[in-house]
């Protein structure tokens, strides 16, 4: 019983895991749309002026593409350094949360019409704390780690993620006329 609450709150975990990467992931990619967006507006000069020189919008939507590379790379490595850190503790308070409100949920089941589901009451027999004091025990120390698979995959996602943001506004310098940028200047 006591392994079934830790692999059922180690399973419970690893989805807050899987859902909280989705929506940082997600959250990203706009965030990186919208940045490079502002840099094509803001640049929109000196976009007109590689026009009017002869740049392909290959070659300029490419800078901006590679732009965007660079700051995701520069944030995934400030992001892993803050990830090193915080990992374990976020771990054991998502195991220790998820295993009280288990043998919260389970205890109360089991509870028989006068209210008291195990014998002896509140003191629970064998000085484990109740049925999944066992299950705490085993879940003191917690190691939060990810294969090399897994990063390789987060890393795949945010660079893919960060090329389909930076490849709109890319699009948008195709859109920009020189004559009509150096113009309004």
């Amino acid at each position: 019983q006591n392994l079934k609450t830790a692999v059922s709150s180690l399973d419970s975990v690893k989805n807050i895991s899987l859902i909280a990467f989705v929506a940082a992931l997600a959250t990203a990619g706009l965030i990186i749309l919208l940045i490079m967006v502002m840099l094509v507006r803001e640049r929109r000069r000196e976009i007109g002026v590689l026009k009017a020189i002869g740049a392909p919008n290959r070659t300029i939507g490419l800078q901006f593409v590679l732009e965007a590379l660079v700051l995701v790379a520069m944030g995934s490595a400030v992001g892993a350094a803050v990830a090193s850190f915080a990992s374990g503790g976020i771990a054991s308070a998502l195991i220790s949360s998820n295993t009280t409100t288990t043998a919260a949920t389970t205890a109360g089941r089991a509870a028989g019409p006068g209210g008291a589901g195990f014998p002896g009451g509140a003191g629970f027999p064998g000085g484990q704390g109740g049925p999944f004091g066992g299950a705490s025990q085993l879940l003191t120390s917690v190691t939060a780690s990810a294969s090399p698979g897994v990063i390789a995959a987060g890393i795949a996602a945010v660079f893919g993620v960060a090329i389909i943001g930076a490849l709109v506004p890319a699009l948008l310098t195709a859109r920009i006329r020189p004559i009509e940028v150096l113009r309004g200047e």
